[in-house]
């Protein structure tokens, strides 16, 4: 489309307006801005795909039954005192209360490979394990470890901090993933991928609503793939990704004002459809000339 329109001449576009055809364009000089005004103005309500590999994952869950994990195997260690059975098996629910802090991180404790999910709270119940018999209730600190053989998937709706912020003592960290930005189609439900935005090692990354003062829950799941890494896919729709660099400024990821007109399918044809329509009216001029010039010959 750009290339169409940059093909055209504008001495071509001058003549026109100086033609008796001013009221088609004006017509079509307003149709032309006013699509333009309305492509980067109107809402795109963003969605943000987060996928790849890390070592730590932290998670603020809310009240979704995505919370509810199925751990077959697995030990749980508890600060609190407990009357009931703590063993893990493929009858047993964990249940995560709402707001509770999660972190789900790759160890090797005694040259063992597993998975440690550990969560703290002052006082309040983080979680219960549910049984057919009964609902085991866990306070103030839960630690569960899973060993790394086990091929598992936890879905979850929280606020998601991705990674650690590379400093002292951190040795967790984002291994590698990207940010696809898909924004809404013009006129339309329809969605496009707008942007890629790779990401890199040591980032710690979160989605925020309300330019960065409020942290947006998302859904997505984390994946057991190998002893050394977890794989996470998260979704969300949210007003821009954050992303703390190597002790940096944070930095904000958001579509640019002129990705829509790039990449949108609909912006595109529509786009394309005035440049043909604009070259059609050149050519069409110009025939007229060349018939005007026979006209006086003759």
């Amino acid at each position: 489309m750009i290339k169409l329109l940059r093909e055209v001449k504008i001495v071509n576009f001058v003549n026109l307006l100086r033609s008796g055809k001013k009221p088609l364009t004006i017509i079509f000089g307003l149709a032309i801005g006013l699509t333009a005004v309305l492509s980067l103005s109107s809402n795109r309500n963003n969605v943000y795909s987060i996928k790849g590999t890390t070592q730590t994952i932290t998670l603020s869950t809310s009240s979704n039954q995505l919370n509810n994990w199925f751990l077959e195997t697995g030990s749980v260690f508890t600060m609190s005192s407990v009357s009931c059975d703590l063993k893990l098996n493929e009858n047993n629910i964990l249940e995560l209360r709402n707001g509770i802090q999660i972190t789900i991180t790759t160890e090797n404790i005694s040259k063992k490979p597993s998975y440690l999910l550990v969560a703290r709270s002052d006082g309040k119940t983080i979680a219960s394990i549910n049984t057919d018999t009964e609902t085991c209730d866990i306070n103030d600190y839960l630690e569960v470890n899973i060993d790394a053989d086990q091929v598992l998937t936890l879905p979850f709706e929280a606020i998601t901090f991705i990674g650690e912020d590379v400093g002292a003592g951190v040795d967790k960290l984002l291994i590698d993933g990207s940010v696809n930005i898909l924004e809404k189609e013009f006129f339309t439900e329809k969605r496009y991928i707008g942007e890629t935005v790779k990401l890199n090692m040591g980032d710690r990354v979160r989605l925020a609503d309300n330019e960065a003062s409020k942290s947006a829950f998302a859904k997505g799941f984390v994946r057991f793939v190998d002893s050394n890494n977890l794989y996470f896919s998260v979704t969300s729709q949210a007003d821009s990704v954050l992303i703390e660099r190597f002790g940096s400024s944070t930095l904000s990821i958001t579509p640019s004002i002129w990705s829509r007109m790039t990449n949108d399918p609909v912006v595109v044809g529509i786009g394309s459809i005035f440049a043909l329509a604009f070259l059609f009216m050149e050519f069409f001029m110009m025939f007229m000339q060349i018939v005007k010039k026979n006209k006086v010959i003759k």
